[in-house]
């Protein structure tokens, strides 16, 4: 009898538990849709505090950082998720976005390749892999022209990196003063680094 009454307490715990996991849920995939993302984080938390082993919950509350620039929490969500479930391809697309926001590029195309394992499909993912792959092919091609003394091309293959990938990148950017220095665009230099400076604070 005392058995079958914890059984009935347990199970019905367990059924409202999961109510207010999903409905939390829905709150973040609700404000994430009406774009305020700082109320998704705060629904996708509160629905962690309850599921710790919920892959989606993670991967959702990285999208949600994502939009926010939070890189790093990002990051630290997608590889969380992925820890729980390493088959959501979802959760290296965005472990990828992260990355590239952070600057690691090999590191971005390292986890798209790893998604396509899981959906090779995603033409998003795809186009970001070409996108990026593009990037570093770039980077490379500055690197030389710099060393050629061709110091115009190489500036404007970093400006096209920096235009395609994202203005964060932190190595593409100091590529870029070396270049304007070089150039003797010496106001340019010092703006772009206070610029870099200020994100890094």
């Amino acid at each position: 009898m005392v058995s079958a009454i914890m059984m009935s307490t347990t199970i019905n715990f367990l059924v409202t538990c999961t109510k207010i996991i999903t409905n939390r849920k829905k709150k973040g995939n609700d404000f994430y849709t009406e774009k305020k993302y700082n109320a998704a984080v705060e629904a996708y938390t509160r629905a962690i505090e309850l599921d710790r082993g919920n892959a989606l919950l993670y991967n959702n509350r990285a999208a949600a950082f994502l939009m926010l620039l939070q890189y790093k929490d990002a990051l630290n969500d997608t590889d969380k998720a992925i820890s729980l479930d390493n088959t959501l391809a979802r959760a290296y697309f965005r472990k990828a976005t992260a990355l590239k926001g952070l600057g690691n590029l090999d590191g971005a195309v390292l986890a798209v390749e790893q998604g396509l394992v899981r959906d090779p499909s995603s033409k998003a993912a795809l186009q970001d892999k070409t996108s990026l792959v593009n990037a570093k092919n770039k980077i490379t091609e500055a690197q030389n022209l710099m060393r050629q003394n061709q110091i115009n091309a190489a500036l404007i293959r970093l400006d096209s990196v920096l235009k395609e990938v994202g203005n964060n990148l932190r190595d593409v950017n100091l590529l870029k003063v070396e270049c304007l220095i070089r150039l003797k665009r010496l106001e340019e230099a010092l703006n772009l680094t206070n610029q870099m400076v200020s994100l890094e604070v």
